[in-house]
């Protein structure tokens, strides 16, 4: 495995095809449960092709202590609903029962701090559900804030965001 962001407790590794099984069971708790196999191998290979064209994409973490698989995060194009690449997101999916340790916020943190640090862009954006309430929190502990509502695949987001200016003032982890 390669190491794509290495966090205190937490690995992102480059995803590989060996990941689908994981991804998949991700996917069958969520819900998202009407998402096939097939779509979610689709997604691991653009990932897999997005780290090899640009360096990032999302991929698959891993505890540190165990190399337990327990979910995906990373950073990928998102591109509007004219299929425009309009900004970089962050964006990650932790199993349920890993909720509630703090993972997610030192995901997004790690993911904020690799994109300022790594690509030339003068912000970040992430997506969440408006009812989800955990991820909005996490993305506000990132250094996030909420922007506007937002359209994506036919259902309304919050959108939040982060601009460099912004994160060049916070304590960095």
């Amino acid at each position: 495995m390669t190491i794509f962001i290495e966090t205190q407790r937490l690995i992102i590794n480059v995803p590989v095809l060996a990941d689908i099984d994981n991804w998949y069971a991700l996917y069958a708790e969520s819900d998202m449960r009407d998402i096939t196999r097939e779509i979610v191998g689709e997604w691991l290979h653009h990932h897999i092709i997005e780290f090899k064209q640009y360096g990032f994409g999302m991929g698959s973490v891993c505890l540190k202590a165990t190399n337990e698989f327990i979910g995906r995060a990373g950073l990928f194009h998102y591109y509007d609903t004219e299929g425009l690449q309009r900004d970089i997101e962050i964006g990650y999916v932790i199993h349920k029962h890993h909720w509630n340790k703090g993972y997610a916020s030192e995901l997004a943190v790690a993911l904020v701090d690799w994109g300022f640090r790594n690509l030339t862009i003068s912000r970040l954006i992430a997506l969440t559900r408006r009812d989800n309430i955990r991820s909005q929190h996490v993305l506000e502990r990132a250094g996030m804030r909420y922007l506007k509502m937002t359209e994506s695949d036919g259902e309304d987001y919050f959108e939040y965001q982060i601009l460099r200016s912004g994160w060049l003032k916070r304590d960095k982890p």
